[in-house]
């Protein structure tokens, strides 16, 4: 009686050995999910902030071209009135 007692004993430390075990290697693996879900939120942002950078960038290469346009014409009508004037 004695003897199969110990017996159990013995298995349950051994089992609670193995549970540890893999409650570590759960925590390992939770840690890890988080800091890959810290990793996705950081590229997010810096996704965004990307992306908010390239709409401004397009906005001002329009705006420039605009203002470009704009210099061009006002130079052509000046030239025109120019010309009209000396026929």
């Amino acid at each position: 009686m004695f003897l199969e007692s110990f017996r159990h004993l013995i298995e349950i430390e051994a089992l609670k050995g193995k549970v540890e075990i893999e409650e570590n290697k759960i925590a390992s693996e939770n840690k890890r999910i988080s800091d890959l879900l810290a990793l996705r939120e950081k590229n997010n942002n810096e996704i965004s902030e990307l992306d908010q950078t390239l709409r401004e960038l397009k906005l001002t290469e329009q705006q420039l071209t605009i203002d470009s346009a704009i210099t061009k014409l006002n130079r052509m009508t000046s030239q025109l009135t120019q010309v009209s004037t000396e026929k």
